[in-house]
C-alpha cells in the first residue's frame, strides 16, 4: 500500500491531491483548493493531518509558471563539473532575464550535444516554504518541479510535426503562460511572462509566432486552464482535448487542468 501527496502551486493558488492503493488498483482523491499569496511564502498550508514518524507519505509538487523563469541555452564545452554550469545558467538567466540570483535557485536539464541546456528558475523562498512544511508535515519531499514540463511531455509524445516545421505549445495557466517551440523532437525556446487575463494575449503571441516563423510554417496549439479559456475564444480549433492526451485516472499531477473537455 502507498500513499502520496502532490501539490500544485500558482503564485496565488493550491490544489492537492492524493494517490493510494497499490500499483494496480490505485485511487486519485482531490484534497482541496484554496488560495494563498507566493509573495507571503509562509501562507502556505497544508489541509492534512501531520504524519507519524514512521509513515512519512510522498511529497510531490508542481510549481506553476508564474513561480518560474525558463530559458534554453547551449553550454560550452570544457565545464568541469555540475558547479560549473550551475554557476553558468545563473549567470546566463541572470543577464538576460534581469533576475536577482539571491531569490532565485537554479537548475537545467541537459540532453545530447546537440540538443539546448533547459534552464529553470524557480523562487527561492517559495522553494524554502516547500521543504518547511515537508519536514512540519512529516513528509517525504520527492520532487518539486515545473508544471508545465508535464503538460509539454503529454503533448511531444503523442504530436508529431514535420522535420522542417516548428511545433510550438502556448501553455496558459491562471496566472502565466508557457510559450515552447521545438523542431523535429528538439526543444529550440522556451519563455514564461505573466498575464492577468487580457484579452488578445492569444492572439498577439499567434501573430507574434506567425511573423517570426520565417520560412517554417508553425504548428501551434494550445494547452489553456479551462477558467480562462474565454482568452481563446477565437482559436478554438488549437485547443489540446483531454480525450487526445490523457488518461485522467492516471495523473495525480494535474496536468489534466490545461487539457479541455471530456
Amino acid at each position: 500500500m502507498s500513499n502520496s501527496y502532490h501539490l500544485y502551486l500558482t503564485s496565488s493558488q493550491a490544489f492537492l491531491r492524493t494517490r493510494s492503493g497499490m500499483p494496480w488498483s490505485r485511487t486519485i482523491a482531490q484534497l482541496g483548493e484554496w488560495r494563498w499569496d507566493a509573495s507571503a511564502p509562509a501562507s502556505l498550508q497544508l489541509p492534512i493531518a501531520k504524519s507519524p514518524a514512521r509513515r512519512r507519505p510522498q511529497l510531490h509538487v508542481y510549481a506553476g509558471s508564474g513561480l518560474c523563469k525558463f530559458m534554453t541555452l547551449a553550454l560550452p564545452s570544457g565545464l568541469r563539473d555540475h558547479d560549473e554550469r550551475t554557476a553558468l545558467v545563473q549567470a546566463q538567466m541572470q543577464r538576460q532575464l534581469g533576475i536577482n540570483g539571491s531569490d532565485w535557485e537554479f537548475t537545467f536539464d541537459t540532453g545530447p550535444a546537440e540538443v539546448n541546456t533547459i534552464a529553470c528558475a524557480l523562487r527561492r523562498p517559495v522553494l524554502e516554504r516547500i521543504h518547511e512544511l515537508s519536514t512540519e508535515y512529516g513528509l517525504r519531499l520527492m520532487s518539486v518541479k515545473p508544471f508545465v514540463a508535464g503538460v509539454w511531455n503529454a503533448f511531444r509524445n503523442r504530436h508529431a510535426s514535420p522535420p522542417e516545421a516548428e511545433s510550438v505549445l502556448i501553455a496558459i495557466e491562471d496566472d502565466a503562460y508557457t510559450v515552447l517551440v521545438a523542431r523535429s523532437t528538439t526543444l529550440k525556446a522556451m519563455s514564461t511572462l505573466s498575464h492577468r487575463g487580457e484579452h488578445g494575449l492569444v492572439e498577439r503571441e499567434v501573430k507574434r509566432l506567425g511573423l517570426s516563423a520565417g520560412a517554417n510554417a508553425h504548428d501551434i496549439r494550445l494547452a489553456i486552464s479551462q477558467s480562462v479559456t474565454s482568452l481563446a475564444k477565437d482559436r478554438a480549433t488549437m485547443i489540446l482535448q483531454k480525450r487526445d492526451y490523457l488518461q485522467l485516472a492516471l495523473y495525480p499531477d494535474f496536468r489534466d487542468l490545461l487539457f479541455t473537455g471530456d
